[in-house]
């Protein structure tokens, strides 16, 4: 079983997540304060794309994190791995970037629990969750 780098809990800073996410993300931690062992932020997935390994024959730093897909939280308990993104407003477009972050992460870190595409909102737009339902998408709204 993986574990984050982070314990899940709130933190002074974290890497990344926009100030409407962090707001998202401790109300969350507040709900449910047992949800993970631990976590990590801003979980590069995916290929680097060619325009990013021209920048690293350059020795830009971080050149290879630019242009990835990036989850927002990886969620590690021990019967399951969320990948999850966190919104103030979720719409429909947020079932796909999460749909997409959850298969990049089964190809690419191939996990040995099963993986779940989590969506955390604040609000979320009409008929999401019947949206999110029918892709197996898990909507949560704190």
């Amino acid at each position: 079983m993986p574990t984050g780098r982070f314990k899940y809990e709130k933190l002074t800073k974290y890497p990344h997540l926009k100030p409407e996410d962090i707001l998202t993300w401790e109300k969350f931690i507040d709900l449910v304060p047992a949800a993970y062992d631990s976590v990590d932020y801003d979980f590069a997935l995916g290929q680097v794309p060619e325009a990013t390994t021209k920048a690293q024959e350059l020795e830009i730093p971080g050149a290879e994190k630019v242009f990835r897909y990036k989850a927002d939280v990886i969620g590690y308990a021990p019967e399951r791995i969320d990948i999850i993104e966190l919104k103030d407003k979720a719409n429909p477009t947020a079932i796909g970037q999460t749909l997409s972050e959850k298969m990049l992460y089964d190809r690419d870190e191939k996990p040995t629990v099963p993986t779940r595409a989590v969506i955390i909102a604040r609000e979320a737009t009409p008929e999401l969750h019947e949206i999110a339902d029918k892709y197996g998408v898990r909507l949560i709204l704190v």
